[in-house]
């Protein structure tokens, strides 16, 4: 009976993530209509997605990610690891860094935090993901947190620019209040 539950759960969520839309670029998502180019681009990446071409709903986020479209960038980054397989491409843990950068510097400054946060959970060890995380907790005004997340990037990247940059404006800061 339980092993009948499983299944059918299972079963489930695999054609749930199948059935979840592929995200799609339109006029509205963009500030301004787009160069035929790059809308020719993104709707090539989009069919080759919606075809299951392997690794290819993969460059379509890259796709959005590389056009500063940040939110469709992110909602096709989590379509890859809910998929996971050949979609997956990269470590999860990358797709999670991945979608913190795309909506890092956005009204969706939370999401890209919880992403960052994913990523140093997952991947201590990983300089970036610390720094990326200091600068949106600085912006937040967490300066103690902030100032950890620095301090952690630069003894994994000694003499790294962004910790460097971003441990003395946490230092400035603290020195004003």
């Amino acid at each position: 009976m339980r092993a009948t539950l499983f299944l059918v759960l299972g079963i489930a969520a695999c054609s749930a993530e199948s059935s979840t839309p592929i995200p799609r670029f339109s006029a509205a998502d963009a500030a301004v209509e787009p160069d035929p180019l790059l809308r020719e681009a993104l709707d090539a990446a989009f069919a080759e997605a919606e075809r299951g071409t392997s690794g290819a709903l993969l460059e379509l986020a890259k796709c959005y990610e590389a056009n500063t479209l940040g939110a469709l960038a992110a909602e096709t980054y989590r379509l890859c690891l809910a998929r996971g397989g050949a979609e997956l491409g990269l470590e999860p843990v990358r797709l999670w860094h991945h979608i913190g950068c795309s909506l890092e510097g956005g009204p969706r400054a939370e999401e890209a935090l919880a992403a960052f946060e994913e990523v140093r959970r997952s991947a201590p060890g990983y300089a970036p993901a610390h720094w990326r995380a200091g600068s949106l907790l600085e912006e937040e005004g967490r300066e103690e947190e902030a100032r950890a997340a620095f301090e952690r990037a630069l003894e994994l990247e000694p003499g790294g620019v962004p910790q460097t940059l971003g441990l003395a404006r946490v230092e400035l800061a603290q020195c004003r209040a």
